[in-house]
């Protein structure tokens, strides 16, 4: 009896309830939605700045300016001895004294306060006198020694010249135009000498000629053999003078040095 009470009691209970969710009551509106979320953009960042370097000049090279090439003097340049060398070494000693070559401003023998002005070659008697530059024959003159001087000089003036001493059987003539080694006249024998003797000089005309030393003004493409020509001489020379216990050999010039200075010599032409 009991049992039935109660289930009657939740029969009705339920029936209640489905009445009150069941009525003419307003249905319920469903909630309205939150919007879709649009996330923001993936952030990009900025570039990394680089600055630009500053352009580096490039500095253009620095030219070393070429020397001006030197303008030879007008009288010209050495470029051969006035004798052969063969010539020389195939000769004896020059008179009194037993060198076959003095050089420039070397003191005299017997007369040491005097120089010679000029270089001095002894040589073979008919050996060839050779032009020692190439350039015009501005004079020829005779000497006291009954033979010749040829002067000669690049420009065909006469105020600076290269002179050739002692010689004969000249085969030029004033204005000729002359090539450096061509033969000009013949070696002479004079004063009593068993060999014949050519001299070579570079001088200032005038009242006092002023004469400078040769080596001082040579050509540069013909300064190897001028130099070569020299050093052969002297050694013989100094090898033969060895031999004459009575010749005195300067300490400063023991194998016939070519130019004892370069200061000027003053003294006849």
């Amino acid at each position: 009896m009991k049992i039935k009470f109660i289930r009657l009691l939740l029969l009705s209970t339920a029936a209640v309830l489905l009445v009150a969710c069941g009525g003419s009551a307003e249905p319920v509106s469903s909630p309205t939605p939150y919007p879709t979320y649009t996330p923001y953009p993936t952030y990009t960042p900025y570039p990394t700045y680089t600055p630009v370097p500053a352009s580096t000049a490039v500095p253009e090279p620095t030219s070393t300016p070429v020397p001006p090439t030197p303008t030879p003097p007008p009288w010209g340049l050495l470029a051969s001895l006035p004798i052969e060398v063969s010539a020389v070494l195939a000769t004896g000693p020059l008179l009194n004294d037993q060198r076959t070559f003095t050089g420039f401003g070397m003191p005299k023998t017997g007369s040491p306060e005097e120089v010679s002005p000029q270089w001095e070659f002894a040589a073979l008697p008919g050996s060839s006198a050779l032009a020692p530059v190439t350039g015009y024959v501005v004079a020829i003159n005779t000497l006291w020694s009954d033979d010749w001087t040829i002067w000669i000089s690049a420009d065909g003036e006469g105020s600076w010249v290269w002179e050739i001493e002692h010689v004969i059987d000249v085969q030029v003539e004033v204005g000729d135009f002359v090539e450096a080694g061509q033969q000009i006249a013949t070696a002479n024998v004079f004063g009593g000498r068993n060999t014949a003797l050519v001299e070579l000089g570079l001088l200032k005309g005038g009242r006092t000629p002023t004469h400078y030393c040769p080596l001082l003004y040579v050509d540069k493409d013909a300064s190897s053999s001028i130099n070569a020509g020299l050093d052969e001489i002297r050694k013989e020379n100094l090898k033969r003078l060895k031999t004459y216990s009575n010749v005195i050999i300067p300490t400063n010039d023991p194998d016939g040095q070519s130019c004892w200075t370069d200061l000027p010599v003053f003294g006849k032409p």
